[in-house]
């Protein structure tokens, strides 16, 4: 899997080193980009999945804009409400990004024509929020806050993905499930999955992933992020899973940011952590842009019915 928007494919160059790879936006600098922070994101190494059993996962497309593309996928997303995505804010940012996007659900295999397609009419994106160096530490600040919301033109008649709470407890040392058609091969980054993809992996503590983006002169707000991923290497986001879902227990805890080397410089591509925007973080401004009844918690997705 990647992570968003396909056209910016360089991230931060920190220390002339490119480290982290973010989805996103053209111009972006995100999970799609190069480790050291892209703007693209993938799932790489992960396994076949299906909307029968994730039905809250969507497709961000613009076929105008990215024609080689399975079904002009440059993003993911996942359904809060019946009318309403979340995603990454570099995945919607520009006003070239927003003309022509489209929201594809019910469809695991974007060379299909299964399911159902939805004009986005709003966009909201949340503010970034710049963390402050200490004095003398050298770090880079890496804004925290890329998440937004888009608003359908039409409900969807599927089960929606609840967001995960301030209260819902510590994640490091869980597991979460993060989906998404991105690029599956570190070496064709342009060439996103046309089926549904996924990965589970582990939620770290924040001291090993800040650590790894420290190394690169990096400095990240822990409490706007979550770290996920094998010290040893294995599954990771990559070009074209930005804005996609990172899942725990039901719950929306993440949606996909961009990407750190474990360690270096120079980074090694076969050992990458996956960083995500966490939702608990930002839940109450994304909950002011979903309607009535956003700050209800729903029920486990287990408690939902599957199916269109």
């Amino acid at each position: 899997m990647s992570s968003a928007v396909i056209p910016p494919t360089v991230s931060v160059v920190a220390a002339g080193t490119l480290l982290i790879l973010v989805a996103g936006a053209p111009g972006a600098a995100h999970a799609d980009e190069a480790p050291g922070g892209g703007a693209e994101t993938r799932i790489v190494d992960g396994s076949a999945a299906s909307v029968e059993d994730h039905p809250w996962a969507v497709a961000l497309t613009d076929p105008g804009d990215f024609p080689e593309r399975p079904g002009g996928q440059y993003c993911g997303g996942a359904l809060v409400r019946p009318d309403k995505v979340v995603t990454a804010a570099h995945c919607v940012d520009t006003p070239e990004e927003r003309e022509g996007l489209q929201v594809v659900a019910g469809r695991t295999d974007l060379r299909t024509d299964e399911g159902w397609t939805r004009e986005a009419v709003a966009v909201w994106s949340h503010d970034q929020v710049v963390p402050e160096p200490e004095p003398g530490s050298g770090l880079t600040p890496r804004p925290g806050g890329d998440v937004a919301v888009v608003t359908l033109d039409r409900p969807l008649p599927l089960p929606t993905l609840p967001l995960a709470r301030p209260g819902d407890g510590d994640l490091a040392g869980r597991t979460g499930t993060v989906l998404g058609w991105g690029a599956t091969d570190f070496d064709r980054p342009r060439e996103g999955s046309p089926v549904l993809m996924k990965a589970c992996l582990p939620i770290l503590d924040d001291d090993t992933w800040t650590r790894s983006a420290e190394a690169y002169g990096l400095l990240y707000d822990p409490a706007h992020f979550v770290g996920a991923g094998f010290p040893s290497g294995g599954p990771a986001i990559g070009p074209g899973d930005s804005g996609g879902p990172l899942v725990v227990d039901g719950r929306l805890v993440g949606v996909v940011h961009d990407q750190i080397a474990v360690d270096g410089p120079p980074p090694d591509l076969a050992r990458l952590y996956s960083l995500f925007s966490e939702v608990p973080a930002f839940a109450d401004a994304i909950d002011d842009h979903l309607g009535p009844g956003s700050g209800a918690p729903g029920p486990r997705l287990s408690d939902r019915p599957h199916g269109h």
